[in-house]
């Protein structure tokens, strides 16, 4: 299944456009005879154009085709995403090709947006089929190496390479072909000043979106390391991202946020810094009121042991002289003791003589 195809004659035509981009009605290929042979650009089998239960034009492979087309291998899916992002491309003003190769053959766009004046391209990616994270931006890389910008576009419910490169989710219409009725439920956020935060943004269509990017309205944006919880829209809940599609002026909120988040840390460092030396004045006031006091104390107690060793040394004084005295007065004492028995005996001994 594909929506373009090459005619012999008039070259690729495009089965979402008008006059199928080459002023050629549709019924001078659908079911006409003789059969115009017309091919895939992809494998260059052979296809014709066909009508799907919903009257929506594509072309189909005719029988034998190679297993490895990979326009083959899309799924129904992959091409109405791709039919409706042609659609709200076009309706943006800008023109819409599908399925455009690059030519050396590196990468294929599924729609190739570009701009009236044709100075700018963009390629939408309809990605349904599970990719990892280095492939997705690989693909990206080899687009923004040759100045193409896009965006990949899921309508799966888990799309984990979201927040890795441009991107969003999308909600299908509850009737596909309604192009109004495509919603985009993920990608989109906007910055509250008044939460200092990001908060997704819901009831987006894919047309508005798409008309919005393609007129700089949105510009995909890295979010700084300090605001990827973002708030989901009716709830508390929050999830993590750390990219969106968003406005100009939403960026600028997110920077003067950060910008006085910064003041604020400035001023709060200033003044836990001020607050630090006056706790080390105050500490080294304490410790110098705590050095004087124990100087004092020291010079109290220096003080009374000074007086305790003179008062001690006084009483050692007075009981030495005591002592002293003592002495005196016991040898005074024994001398007189003395001199008393020699006066007896002296006395004795006179009373023997006169006997």
């Amino acid at each position: 299944m594909s929506f373009t195809a090459l005619h012999p004659e008039r070259g690729r035509l495009d089965a979402t456009l008008t006059g199928l981009g080459q002023d050629l009605p549709w019924e001078g290929i659908y079911r006409a005879r003789p059969r115009i042979r017309l091919t895939c650009p992809e494998c260059g089998h052979g296809v014709h154009a066909k009508l799907s239960p919903r009257r929506v034009r594509y072309f189909a492979h005719d029988p034998g085709r190679s297993p490895h087309c990979q326009l083959s291998l899309e799924s129904a899916d992959h091409h109405l995403l791709k039919r409706v992002l042609a659609e709200s491309i076009r309706r943006a003003g800008w023109s819409a090709d599908l399925e455009v190769p690059a030519p050396d053959g590196s990468w294929r766009a599924d729609v190739m947006a570009t701009s009236p004046s044709g100075e700018r391209r963009m390629a939408w990616e309809a990605q349904l089929s599970p990719i990892s994270g280095d492939d997705i931006q690989m693909r990206t890389d080899r687009y923004s190496a040759e100045q193409i910008t896009c965006c990949w576009v899921s309508s799966r419910d888990r799309v984990p390479w979201l927040r890795t490169v441009p991107g969003i989710a999308v909600t299908p219409a509850h009737l596909p072909e309604v192009v109004e009725g495509w919603m985009v439920h993920d990608g989109v956020v906007s910055f509250g000043p008044r939460r200092g935060a990001w908060a997704r943004v819901g009831d987006v269509t894919l047309p508005a979106f798409v008309r919005w990017v393609l007129g700089d309205g949105l510009i995909f944006h890295t979010i700084g390391r300090r605001y990827r919880r973002i708030h989901l829209p009716g709830s508390n809940a929050t999830v993590r991202c750390s990219a969106g599609w968003t406005t100009q002026r939403s960026i600028d909120a997110e920077s003067a946020h950060e910008a006085m988040r910064q003041r604020q840390e400035a001023a709060k460092h200033v003044r836990q810094e001020r607050e630090r030396k006056a706790a080390e004045r105050r500490e080294q006031m304490e410790r110098d009121r705590q050095r004087q006091e124990d100087e004092r104390h020291r010079a109290e107690v220096e003080e009374r042991n000074r007086r305790t060793r003179i008062e001690w040394e006084r009483q050692s004084a007075a009981w030495e002289a005591e002592h002293r005295e003592e002495l005196r007065r016991q040898r005074q004492q024994a001398h007189l003791q003395e001199l008393a028995r020699l006066e007896r005996d002296r006395q004795e001994q006179a009373a023997a003589q006169q006997w």
